[in-house]
């Protein structure tokens, strides 16, 4: 796991740690209910949580059915943008395609709120 910060100055620092699954123990995919990419390093960029996981398909849709964010990647969140520009407040759906270390299969649907 790789967590890297960036503070008011643009200073940066990387920290990183290995994470041992004991007994094959995995959990399956969970998004948060809402998140809010403000740039004040709370909550800024959504994640699929839970794994490890040897397959992911996370899409986000916006209220028009268009993917406005995807990634094979759980490393990889969304920071509330399409192609650069900010996405509007609202209600965002995603979905999920995984499969975790102890082959469990996942597929799940949902909803997250992107608030500013």
């Amino acid at each position: 796991m790789v967590q890297i910060v960036t503070n008011q100055y643009n200073c940066s620092d990387t920290a990183s740690t290995d994470i041992v699954i004991e007994n094959n123990k995995a959990f399956s995919p969970k998004v948060p209910t809402g998140f809010s990419p403000n740039s004040d390093n709370n909550n800024d960029v959504l994640y699929v949580r839970g794994g490890p996981f040897n397959l992911l398909h996370f899409k986000i849709y916006d209220q028009w059915g268009q993917v406005v964010f995807e990634t094979n990647d759980p490393t990889i969140g969304w920071d509330g943008k399409y192609k650069s520009v900010d996405q509007p407040i609202g209600i965002y759906v995603y979905t999920i395609e995984a499969e975790t270390v102890d082959d469990q299969s996942y597929a799940k649907t949902g909803e997250v709120t992107l608030i500013r």
